[in-house]
């Protein structure tokens, strides 16, 4: 599956994420769902239901978009880099600014693969707009390269 635009997408799926999440029998997501904070483990189902794989893409979905919304902050830090690279001792200090970033990027791919059997192993895949997403991976490679 291929997204053109990351909220477009998110806010048209809403309504059939809460629809799934409502016949699912895993509880996980009714928890997200109200507490976008809750930390979501993966998925040990046996078997993975179709409303499962569609709660667990959005989920994906939102984490990205959620990356997005801090964007300005990607794209300063990526500044800041560029224009002060050669001064002495300037990574580690920049490391430390961007840390939090640095880690919240980590897991960042244009290509989101989900788990749809487990045996054998098969996953869906879903691709990222690359334009909307360019600076958050720009910013991934920059600060995994100077750790």
């Amino acid at each position: 599956m291929k997204i053109r635009k990351t909220q477009d997408w998110l806010k048209a799926n809403h309504h059939k994420l809460c629809s799934s999440i409502k016949k699912t029998e895993c509880y996980k997501w009714s928890r997200w769902l109200k507490d976008k904070r809750t930390h979501v483990f993966p998925c040990v189902c046996e078997t993975r239901n179709d409303d499962c794989i569609f709660a667990e893409t959005y989920y994906r979905v939102w984490q990205v978009g959620q990356l997005l919304e801090q964007e300005d902050m990607f794209v300063n830090a990526l500044l800041e880099y560029e224009n002060m690279k050669g001064d002495k001792g300037f990574h580690k200090r920049w490391l430390n600014n961007y840390s939090s970033l640095g880690e919240n990027i980590f897991l960042l791919e244009e290509r989101v693969k989900i788990a749809i059997q487990k045996d054998p192993y098969v996953t869906a895949e879903v691709i990222l707009p690359r334009e909307e997403i360019k600076h958050l991976l720009k910013f991934k490679e920059v600060y995994w390269s100077c750790v």
